[in-house]
């Protein structure tokens, strides 16, 4: 990516709330052309930002957002991915339907946007796809599993895309960082089928996970590092933009790991 950024064009999948929406100011205050996607496109009301209607969970609604899309702009030259929602609650809690709308809104839907952008990137020999993730694909956390193994899984799928990509000039990466402040806490899903046994551990679980939330870095901290990954000379495939996503895979690396569930586990509250 060697032009001016007034002439690259990006497409910031749910871009109407939280990081999405940070990421999207933040690359039009770059002077990036930015296309936002939300389910309705009249909740995309961020100066500068073209709305884009796309449900990740359609193909068509992917497909035809993509080609709207470049039929406006004649280009695409990157991807950023914030859409998606978390799940909270024991795993026996959590029904199948609601583990598969977990892994559909972070890995499907992550890899219906990029099958459709592909093509265009192999034609132009170059384009980025970054994702947001979170430390908790590296670390799976209790009573918030179905959301770490989603995030687990996208970052596994973004390792072995990487292999196949790159050398088509394609770039791919994915960002973490630690509980961020946005409006999760407010939207979150609950495990649907309670069991009372769990009662205490996963509402102290919950809890502080929504404080750890508080505590983390802005969204538009975020927007600016995702602005920063995509005018950079070459995107590292793993960006990690606060401490506490940056401390995780070291304590995991040098604590033994009875030691290190422990930490993990007091953190929560457990």
């Amino acid at each position: 990516m060697t032009s001016h950024p007034k002439s690259k064009v990006v497409l910031v999948v749910g871009a109407s709330s939280g990081i999405g929406r940070a990421a999207a100011e933040a690359l039009v205050a770059a002077g990036y052309q930015v296309y936002g996607t939300s389910r309705d496109a009249s909740r995309i009301d961020t100066a500068g930002v073209t709305g884009i209607s796309l449900e990740i969970g359609d193909d068509s609604s992917v497909r035809d957002a993509v080609n709207k899309l470049l039929l406006a702009a004649g280009r695409l030259d990157a991807v950023f991915y914030a859409a998606g929602f978390y799940t909270a609650g024991a795993l026996e809690e959590t029904t199948p339907e609601q583990i598969h709308d977990q892994l559909d809104a972070y890995l499907v839907g992550a890899h219906r946007v990029t099958r459709a952008v592909l093509p265009t990137f192999r034609q132009a020999e170059a384009g980025r796809l970054l994702f947001m993730s979170s430390n908790a694909g590296d670390a799976s956390l209790p009573y918030h599993t179905a959301y770490s193994l989603s995030k687990a899984a996208l970052q596994a799928y973004c390792d072995g895309l990487r292999y196949e990509v790159e050398p088509l000039g394609i770039e791919v990466a994915y960002l973490q960082a630690g509980g961020v402040k946005t409006g999760a806490k407010a939207s979150y899903r609950v495990a649907a089928e309670p069991v009372a046994v769990y009662d205490v551990p996963r509402d102290r679980a919950i809890a502080a996970f929504h404080r750890l939330q508080e505590k983390g870095p802005v969204p538009h901290a975020v927007g600016r590092a995702v602005a920063a990954a995509l005018a950079a000379p070459k995107m590292k495939p793993v960006l990690r933009v606060d401490a506490f996503s940056k401390l995780i895979p070291i304590l995991k690396l040098i604590l033994p790991a009875a030691i290190f569930r422990a930490q993990l586990r007091h953190s929560l509250g457990l």
